[in-house]
């Protein structure tokens, strides 16, 4: 009888052992899969100055952005890379009567686009069901921006710099997911209305997103 109920034991010891072993998790714990290719759309808000760097003209041009977005995400367990590029409408500008622009001589800075190319890196804190992730991005920007005296004429030009910023993305299910970003962005180019001159635009912009993974 003792034989048995040591055998008995034994066998227990082992079959719980046995099920332990099976139950656990080795390397990386699990977690949302981030990985392929996506798009979306983006709504936010924008505040860029333009600073002509010529005869002290200086502009506010804050306004909405609406625009789309599409990306690639490697998903190496917690760690997510990936490469984002967008482009977004913008509607913002800003005029000046004083210095330079005064009397009839109106000068003003008009934002119309926005776009950014940008690689992020992000890690996942959430679960294999609702991934959330926290990322870094850094990149390229363009602002696109008509420059104007209301004597001479315009100048239509895309500034080109870098962009940087970070943002949080939740996922809603299986495809789909919602961010918010934080970008800032300085850019420069060169424009000629009447004299030539080499502007500078920079700002920050805040957004919200929402992504579809194909």
């Amino acid at each position: 009888m003792r034989k048995f109920l040591a055998i008995s034991v034994a066998l227990g010891a082992l079959f719980t052992a046995g099920q332990a072993s099976a139950d656990a998790t080795y390397g990386p714990e699990p977690s949302y899969n981030w990985g392929g290719v996506y798009g979306g759309i983006t709504a936010g808000y924008g505040a860029t100055e333009q600073d002509w760097r010529a005869n002290g003209v200086v502009h506010d041009t804050d306004g909405v952005m609406l625009g789309g977005t599409l990306g690639v995400n490697m998903d190496t367990g917690n760690w997510v890379l990936g490469l984002e590029a967008d482009y977004a409408w913008v509607d913002a500008d800003d005029s000046s009567v004083t210095g330079a622009c005064a009397g009839a001589t109106t000068c003003t800075s008009e934002m119309t686009a926005f776009g950014t190319f940008r690689a992020r890196v992000g890690y996942d804190f959430g679960s294999t069901e609702r991934g959330m992730l926290l990322y870094g991005t850094a990149g390229a920007a363009a602002v696109d921006v008509d420059y104007a005296v209301a004597t001479i004429g315009s100048d239509s030009e895309i500034n080109l710099g870098w962009v940087a910023g970070a943002g949080l993305e939740m996922a809603l299910g299986e495809k789909m997911s919602a961010k918010i970003e934080y970008l800032h962005y300085d850019t420069q180019g060169s424009a000629r209305v009447g004299i030539p001159f080499s502007p500078e635009a920079t700002g920050d912009a805040a957004r919200l997103g929402l992504n579809y993974r194909f």
